[in-house]
């Protein structure tokens, strides 16, 4: 525990301790009974942030501000990735089994999304590019499927459009999400990871 330590220790101590931890010491730290102790944190902190972020004063609490709604996305992530696990035996199984063509649809859709869903949660700045070709794209097909979906030779039921009109509005979301400046700033400053 830092306040058992002598001030001397403390400095050794605080010295070899990361941004991160820093930052929780010092929320923790009776600031009135070691203020001398709170003002030595409070110079690591400004410098180790000067040293994070070039130009910038801020601390890793003020930086590290989640874009609204990457909790959203991220649990639609997870639902449609189960979703695919779990379909993926039944393409193999009796009448339900699929075409060759549709089982490696899947898979490659499986493999994007886990790829998209690590990307978006380790917070990876290669993730942005992706995420937003996949939305466009998504909104095309979504679309044309919508209003073409008799000649396409899908499926015309009430249930099958609805879904498309889901994933229409997740792909949109998802390019306003990635589209917004705030967020991008995220994906490209931030070195954490995001478990939500």
């Amino acid at each position: 525990m830092p306040e058992l330590r002598t001030y001397e220790e403390f400095v050794e101590y605080a010295r070899g301790l990361s941004l991160l931890e820093l930052e929780s010491i010092r929320v923790s730290i009776n600031r009135y009974k070691y203020s001398d102790r709170y003002s030595l944190l409070e110079e690591l902190i400004q410098a180790r942030s000067a040293e994070s972020a070039p130009g910038s004063s801020r601390t890793l609490l003020e930086t590290s501000k989640i874009p609204a709604g990457l909790g959203v996305l991220l649990i639609f992530y997870r639902i449609l990735l189960g979703i695919l696990l779990l379909s993926l035996p039944f393409f193999f199984i009796g009448s339900t089994a699929k075409s060759e063509f549709e089982i490696l649809e899947s898979l490659l859709l499986l493999f994007v999304y886990g790829l998209l869903y690590y990307g978006i949660s380790h917070v990876k700045s290669w993730v942005v590019v992706p995420v937003l070709l996949l939305s466009y794209l998504g909104l095309v097909t979504s679309f044309l499927r919508v209003v073409y979906m008799p000649s396409l030779g899908g499926s015309d039921t009430i249930v099958s459009r609805v879904a498309l009109l889901i994933f229409g509005a997740f792909y949109a979301f998802q390019a306003y999400l990635f589209s917004k400046p705030s967020t991008r700033a995220f994906f490209k400053d931030s070195g954490m990871t995001l478990i939500i």
